[in-house]
């Protein structure tokens, strides 16, 4: 999924890009979750979402911001 900005706004480094990944095993999942969080920032601990799937949010230690999805 893409979108532009506004021009008139100044994005700054590391929120001009998000990345969603989507895993096969639950497994996968948390291990990405643990790697990238290292010295970065939790936005949302696992939970499952209305779309039977489980989601995890983050901001790694590069300021890019993460959603990991499994299908449940």
């Amino acid at each position: 999924m893409l979108s532009d900005g506004f021009p008139e706004k100044e994005i700054p480094i590391g929120e001009n890009i998000a990345l969603s990944v989507r895993f096969n095993s639950k497994e996968k999942q948390e291990f990405a979750f643990s790697v990238l969080k290292e010295n970065g920032t939790v936005t949302m601990e696992f939970s499952e979402t209305s779309i039977n799937s489980r989601l995890g949010t983050l901001i790694d230690k590069f300021g890019i911001h993460w959603y990991l999805n499994f299908s449940l």
